[in-house]
């Protein structure tokens, strides 16, 4: 940080004092209005990017349309503009840092009670935005500052549409959000995405904060956005055994994969979050998610039919060239052979006296249960009996006829 050559010079009306973060695409600076002497976040986009005009134009309109969201928990921007060629954008700075900063020095101890009223408040200032035709597409702990009092503001509106331009001009680029947080809409790369998909964002955080894990987590991105499409929610209690039963219910809507499925407003959601922890706001969880979720497992059907995506490509293949459909696809070595049993493994049958109407863990869903085997002996009886009394009938017929 010390190498940064805008370290302790003026860029425009502003003294840069400190490098607080390097973004993907901006890097952000504590500075200080010269003449009005309060301090801002000072968010300059990166050398790289200041030649994409598009890029540029649409980071100016978003700060722009930022500036008019007037709500006491999102960072307003306050000015925005042009210094020797570099575009930049200026906020309030909120010094506590974020959440995800409590999680990079490991193990932050949150009790759920302050969770609740964190995630009350942001989602009081994403339906405001909503309510103003304004998708957040980007949340995630690192978007949420924490002032002094430990109160929660929203920042960063609009940041994932200079992203998405970035994607469209500069190839290569990542796509725009952060997958962990990704709802399953964007990680198809639908192009209308509305308010329900920043509700499964907050989903994701809620989940995190509560657990101390990430329900979807992987080795690289596409596995990640993998998980978000097709893999079951990791159960909340079972990865917290602190948790009560009836926050399952209420996360698990939160992070259908349908998006009208989920809560329709972040309020309502977060209300449903505080009323399940009731009794339970004492509880303090130990949110630290570069630990593996306990309850993670693959619940996939194994008889599921994945859409043919970017995330699919096959091996090999040739990257210009269109993906094709399953059924135009070389046969593979990892293909099962025709009348591989498919049947679900014995290890995972339902216990004796396991409750009738809850599907057994760990296995694929929709669950079909065993039908039992009919039993035929009766059968064979019946016919027994049947080919005797047809007997004796003939034989009395036959005696009737010889006495006359």
């Amino acid at each position: 940080m010390s190498n940064d050559p805008l370290i302790n010079t003026v860029f425009g009306n502003y003294l840069i004092e400190q490098q607080i973060q390097v973004g993907g695409m901006a890097t952000v600076y504590r500075a200080t209005h010269q003449t009005r002497q309060f301090l801002v976040a000072l968010k300059i986009l990166k050398s790289n990017y200041q030649r994409e005009p598009d890029v540029v134009e649409r980071f100016k309109r978003e700060a722009e349309v930022t500036s008019t969201l007037n709500h006491p928990h999102i960072v307003q921007c306050v000015d925005a503009g042009d210094f020797n060629g570099m575009s930049y954008l200026a906020m309030p700075y909120i010094e506590g840092g974020s959440i995800a900063d409590m999680f990079k020095k490991g193990g932050a101890p949150i009790p759920l009670w302050r969770t609740a009223d964190w995630l009350s408040q942001i989602a009081s200032a994403l339906d405001y935005a909503h309510q103003h035709g304004i998708i957040h597409r980007d949340l995630k702990p690192g978007n949420i500052l924490l002032d002094r009092n430990q109160k929660a503001f929203l920042t960063d509106f609009g940041i994932a549409r200079v992203l998405e331009a970035m994607r469209l001009t500069m190839p290569g680029t990542m796509m725009p959000g952060t997958v962990r947080y990704m709802s399953p809409e964007q990680a198809r790369g639908e192009p209308n995405i509305n308010h329900l998909s920043d509700i499964y964002a907050f989903g994701v955080v809620a989940y995190i904060l509560a657990t101390g894990y990430y329900p979807y987590d992987g080795r690289n991105e596409p596995a990640i956005l993998d998980q978000h499409l097709t893999a079951q929610l990791p159960q909340p209690t079972r990865a917290n055994s602190q948790l009560p039963m009836t926050l399952d219910g209420v996360l698990f809507m939160c992070l259908a994969k349908r998006a009208q499925d989920r809560y329709q407003t972040a309020s309502d959601f977060a209300n449903a979050f505080r009323h399940a922890i009731r009794g339970y706001e004492q509880v303090v969880v130990i949110v630290d998610p570069k630990r593996p979720n306990p309850a993670v497992t693959d619940n996939r059907p194994a008889t599921e039919n994945k859409p043919p995506t970017a995330l699919r490509r096959p091996a090999n293949f040739p990257v210009n060239a269109p993906i094709p459909t399953p059924d135009q696809r070389p046969p593979t070595q990892s293909q099962r052979p025709q009348g591989f049993d498919q049947r679900v493994p014995t290890q995972h049958q339902r216990p004796e006296n396991f409750p009738p109407n809850q599907p057994p863990m760990n296995m694929g869903y929709p669950y079909i249960p065993p039908q039992p085997k009919k039993d035929n002996s009766n059968l064979v009886i019946y016919g027994v009996i049947g080919a005797v009394v047809l007997l004796a009938l003939i034989a009395i017929i036959l005696i009737l006829l010889g006495n006359g």
